[in-house]
């Protein structure tokens, strides 16, 4: 559905500029991983019901919406991804998909979390891309995957998203870019029985092989 326009040449600003986006995106995959784990935890605390719980999150979610009018940031919101790749992606859509998201989540609300993070990801790679003038869906490819595979621990997936869905011309972005974010997220996790064998954090990376 989505294509990169064009690879920007290689050249010092282009390195400053994905290094940095790689590094945002895997802090906003552990930012959105804690925010949604730290919500359940507040949501745990203050009803003893699930039922209860869901309930009152679902009211703050639907507050927001009517009276933000934040309509369209509703369901899969995949739009944000098209406009995000024809480079019309706003500074507010990323956060508000994120806080809405995040929201939904913590209530205790199951599954979704996939394409909301692609949304995110785009959004924040569009509108990044613009601010210093390279070609947004680029960017946006790189924060489609990045972001979901820094929240959910999967480097190696996101390079094989990255190519099967954008083709293999960006591929050696869609590595280091996979690798940079991963280890930019830190141990946070969107998927709380993930057994991870590796410690890892933006300064060292170490395997562990204790039982």
């Amino acid at each position: 559905v989505h294509t990169i326009a064009s690879v920007p040449n290689f050249d010092f600003k282009l390195i400053l500029i994905f290094v940095s986006a790689s590094v945002f995106f895997g802090l906003l995959g552990k930012i959105f991983a804690l925010a949604v784990k730290y919500l359940k935890l507040l949501y745990a605390k203050i009803f003893k019901n699930t039922v209860l719980s869901a309930f009152a999150g679902s009211v703050v979610v639907t507050l927001l919406i009517i009276l933000l009018n934040l309509n369209k940031y509703e369901g899969l919101s995949t739009w944000q991804q098209t406009t995000a790749f024809e480079g019309n992606a706003n500074w507010y859509d990323m956060p508000v998909k994120f806080i809405l998201t995040a929201l939904t989540l913590g209530a205790g609300f199951q599954g979704g979390e996939v394409t909301p993070l692609f949304d995110i990801g785009a959004s924040f790679g569009g509108w990044y891309a613009n601010l210093f003038g390279i070609e947004p869906s680029f960017l946006a490819a790189i924060g489609l995957i990045c972001v979901f595979g820094s929240a959910a621990n999967t480097p190696i997936t996101t390079i094989m998203l990255g190519i099967e869905l954008f083709g293999a011309e960006a591929a050696p972005y869609f590595v280091f870019a996979s690798l940079i974010s991963f280890i930019a997220s830190g141990k946070s996790g969107i998927y709380s029985s993930q057994e991870r064998k590796l410690s890892k954090s933006l300064f060292s990376a170490k395997a562990d092989f204790s039982e």
